[in-house]
């Protein structure tokens, strides 16, 4: 029972709200034509903390969920992706020995709310409102660029006029955030045949952050939107140029954040070749390998050499990931795959003085919810007590050992200067896992611990 309590009755941490009737979801198929809002402008370089670079975090929008399929033939086939990692026995239809309220999924750790849906407008709109409360600037979005996601995490982003589906632009915009891309396209090996598809789909994502009406929530880098992307390692000098400034017939103004395939010196080098776009170079404090954590010795030099070039137009951006483990948990057999443990929060607290300390003007995080790689800071518990899925023990603990969900959003908001820790208003009951609120001993709505309906308010 207590360990009931401390994964459903654990929603009592999070402060009451006011609440608005939540939206229905249309109930005819036909396609309904209403007239397209106008593009917002660009909106000055953001954001403005005084003394403080911007703070974002890398969020999966891939994520499905099918409590209804269970008890059916094949139930959890086609659903619950990825919840559960290809290869896993894990069955999210099933639950935990000795914890009947929680769903075997792939994870060291376990969403505050259960396992969600991420196209659920209230699962992202009290996402945003978690990271807001712990200073957070804004979300990455991996927008991938090769199937089976494509249009999935495309309409989860963009939203889909035609079936009246927010999505995530439109959110941050009404939630007063910023939300960005971050692309991943085949790299070598690859088929020459997955160059084009991947040159089109971000071509297709760049259409549609300039055409978007809630383009003012998107991410701006010196007045030019952001793309985080891995670039794909085929493409010659010329495509590169092509591909980042665009052709005189379809021009592209953006900012590149690079990431995987440049060093520092090839992307001065390409900024140099470049006439509208702008490219960015990325330093890690440090990367997961089979080891443990290896870190950078030249995060530090990274950092100072872009401040002695401001000719380039470059600054200086930190990235680190706030925890990692493959391991095991996503295969069958045991796997040696990469790690890098927390060390508690020693790991994520060091990375964000260092960044501050090297100059860093933008820090990124990876991730906001990588379950399955155990990276990830929200509001969770931790589930080892019942299933030991071979990672660090202590996630999601504070330091006197007992459960803390919002443990590492409380390191963002004391990094952030955030006076004191103010939780988000709770969640709505309709995005809690029915598995959990069947277990839980109290009446969730009436306590406070979740709402009935979504609170769409700004």
């Amino acid at each position: 029972m207590k360990r009931l309590w401390l994964a459903v009755v654990v929603l009592a941490c999070v402060s009451c709200g006011s609440s608005d009737q939540a939206l229905q979801s249309p109930t005819d198929g036909m396609p309904v034509v209403t007239a397209t809002p106008e593009p917002a402008p660009w909106p000055t370089p953001y954001p403005e903390k005084e003394g403080q670079p911007p703070v974002y975090v890398f969020i999966h929008l891939w994520y499905t969920a099918v409590p209804e399929r269970c008890g059916s033939p094949g139930g959890a086939a086609g659903g619950w992706g990825p919840w559960v990692w290809g290869g896993r026995i894990d069955d999210p239809c099933a639950v935990i020995s000795g914890a009947p309220w929680l769903r075997e999924i792939s994870s060291p750790a376990y969403p505050l709310t259960g396992p969600y849906e991420s196209g659920n407008e209230d699962v992202m709109r009290w996402q945003i409102r978690q990271a807001k409360a712990a200073g957070i600037d804004g979300f990455f979005t991996g927008v991938y660029s090769w199937a089976p996601h494509l249009d999935f995490v495309f309409d989860n982003f963009f939203g889909n006029p035609v079936t009246h589906r927010k999505g995530l632009l439109q959110i941050a915009h009404e939630e007063n955030f910023k939300v960005g891309i971050e692309g991943w396209g085949p790299s070598e090996p690859n088929p020459p045949a997955q160059r084009g598809p991947c040159i089109a789909e971000v071509a297709r994502h760049v259409a549609a952050i300039e055409t978007s009406p809630y383009r003012d929530a998107y991410i701006t880098i010196q007045g030019k939107p952001a793309y985080w992307l891995i670039v794909p390692q085929w493409m010659s000098e010329r495509d590169q140029v092509t591909f980042f400034d665009g052709t005189p017939e379809h021009p592209r103004s953006f900012n590149w954040l690079l990431r995987g395939n440049f060093d520092l010196q090839e992307v001065v080098a390409l900024n140099e070749r470049l006439e509208r776009s702008q490219a960015q170079y990325v330093s890690f404090d440090g990367l997961p390998s089979f080891n443990g954590w290896e870190r950078n010795p030249g995060f530090a030099d990274d950092q100072w050499r872009i401040l002695q070039m401001p000719e380039t137009g470059m600054i200086p951006i930190s990235h680190t990931y706030t925890g990692y483990d493959e391991r095991s948990g996503r295969f069958k057999e045991p796997y040696r795959g990469r790690f890098g443990l927390r060390n508690g929060t020693e790991h994520i607290r060091d990375f964000l003085e260092d960044s501050i300390t090297y100059g860093a003007q933008i820090i990124l995080c990876e991730s906001w919810n990588e379950f399955g790689e155990g990276s990830m800071v929200e509001a969770s518990v931790n589930i080892v007590p019942w299933r030991d899925m071979g990672q660090e023990r202590d996630l999601f603990l504070d330091d006197q050992g007992q459960d803390d969900p919002y443990r590492y959003l409380k390191i963002f908001s004391e990094f952030n200067g955030m006076q004191e820790w103010v939780p988000p208003r709770p969640p709505p009951c309709s995005i809690v896992d029915p598995l959990m609120l069947q277990f839980s001993p109290l009446d969730l709505e009436k306590s406070g611990q979740c709402t009935s309906v979504a609170d769409r308010t700004r």
